[in-house]
């Protein structure tokens, strides 16, 4: 897909999140474009295309409840939050453990 026709997507209504995501990662990783010149170019914050972005580390089946509207984008960012606090407690622990 083009970068004309990336924007052009992110433009249109009715996106589910995970498209949206995805068409913020194919302008990051194809055309090189970073967080900021997205942001710049579409009129939103840097911090939401992160969170946006930060949706595709879900696992696939709360990628698709999200698709599928039984889970909301707010409730999807608790459940990124939660998954790095638990992977940031792992890698702690093995510091401690490694430290002892």
């Amino acid at each position: 897909m083009t970068e004309v026709a990336l924007v052009e997507n992110l433009q249109r209504e009715g996106l589910d999140p995970i498209e949206e995501a995805l068409a913020y990662q194919g302008l990051m990783d194809t055309y090189k474009q970073t967080q900021e010149m997205i942001s710049a170019r579409l009129g939103r914050s840097r911090s939401y295309i992160a969170n946006m972005v930060r949706l595709l580390k879900l696992c696939d089946s709360v990628q698709k409840d999200l698709i599928e509207g039984d889970l909301t984008v707010g409730q999807a960012h608790v459940l990124c939050w939660h998954c790095v606090v638990q992977h940031n407690k792992l890698k702690l622990l093995n510091v401690l453990k490694r430290a002892s």
